[in-house]
């Protein structure tokens, strides 16, 4: 019987979605299960997009959190934080990436760690998201 792929909940400012589009058909290239909001009212049509968003937060075992260092955090980045922080089972499993530096990003995103990488370098992303994640325990 094979273990089930893990659950990836992506989270970004909207200048982040074609990246973010990239990173998800990445992980899913390696089986792993995401969920990316870009687009998902599309797949969704007549369904309330919070419920699906928190349906999708409920199931996923780890998040992915891109960060523009140029601008404000945006409000939908922000609530889907607040989700995690508030969550043990993201204790370790929460990915920041911080796209040139840190900005605004809420300090207890910064002292998770994560990747830091200029707009040029967004071309590594994914493999380096897919490093930390092969890293993250999986429940047995």
């Amino acid at each position: 019987m094979s273990a089930m792929p893990m659950r990836v909940f992506l989270t970004f400012p909207q200048q982040f979605a074609g990246i973010a589009g990239e990173i998800a058909d990445a992980l899913k290239a390696e089986g792993f299960d995401v969920f990316n909001p870009a687009g998902f009212d599309l797949r969704h049509v007549g369904e309330n997009n919070y419920r699906v968003i928190a349906h999708a937060l409920d199931e996923s075992e780890a998040m992915i959190v891109l960060v523009d260092g140029t601008s404000t955090t945006p409000a939908n980045v922000k609530a889907d934080l607040s989700y995690a922080f508030g969550k043990r089972r993201f204790e370790g499993h929460l990915i920041p990436i911080f796209i040139n530096g840190t900005g605004d990003a809420p300090w207890a995103l910064r002292i998770q760690g994560g990747v830091s990488v200029t707009a040029t370098e967004t071309d590594r992303v994914p493999e380096l998201i897919l490093d930390a994640l092969r890293k993250i325990p999986t429940a047995a």
